[in-house]
């Protein structure tokens, strides 16, 4: 059983408040209509219809749809890249079992903006967002496999990662956090190892 760890700076956090600014309104709203309709297929006149607001209202905060997209996705990379640089600045000392411990706590706290990003191809096209993402995933197999890992361990760390982020994609909240451990247990179980195998 993974042993009990501090949650990282991406922990879950109680349920958000309801948006008070009009830039929080707006990527609420944004946010909403990304999840249900896909990145691409949303415009921006449709969400400055759905808050009550002309288009030059919402361009006065938001002058592209690109930058609501990195609004919303920014600070959840920021903080998986965080705890990746952690992770590798740990060197030998790195523990495997914490590194996705914290990465199930960041899907946790930011479901709704990670769930609709790791399934959204349109926005993962965006020329900064996309490669981010990619980037942090290679980071986090090397981290858990070495650099050139043999074929099982390549397929068992692809597979423990799967159990870390499919869930985020497939479960709603309440689901997400009452399965945590469980994920948690599965990942390390499917890795084979609480620590990373040079």
């Amino acid at each position: 059983m993974p042993r009990e760890t501090s949650r990282s700076r991406l922990a879950p956090a109680a349920a958000p408040a309801a948006p008070s600014t009009t830039r929080e309104r707006i990527l609420e709203v944004a946010l909403e209509r990304f999840r249900a309709h896909g990145y691409g297929k949303t415009a921006l006149r449709e969400i400055a219809e759905e808050l009550g607001m002309t288009k030059a209202a919402l361009y006065y905060h938001f002058r592209a749809k690109a930058e609501l997209l990195e609004a919303l996705a920014t600070p959840v990379l920021e903080g998986f890249e965080q705890t990746v640089v952690d992770a590798e600045r740990a060197g030998t000392r790195f523990d495997a079992a914490a590194l996705l411990e914290h990465a199930i706590d960041g899907l946790i706290s930011n479901r709704r903006v990670a769930s609709w990003l790791l399934r959204d191809f349109s926005a993962l096209d965006h020329p900064d967002i996309g490669p981010r993402l990619l980037a942090v995933q290679d980071r986090l197999r090397t981290l858990l496999a070495g650099p050139a890992p043999r074929p099982d361990r390549a397929a068992r760390v692809a597979c423990a990662l799967g159990a870390v982020f499919w869930p985020a994609v497939t479960l709603d909240d309440a689901e997400l956090a009452a399965a945590r451990d469980r994920i948690l247990r599965t990942a390390l179980a499917t890795l084979g190892s609480s620590k990373r195998r040079r």
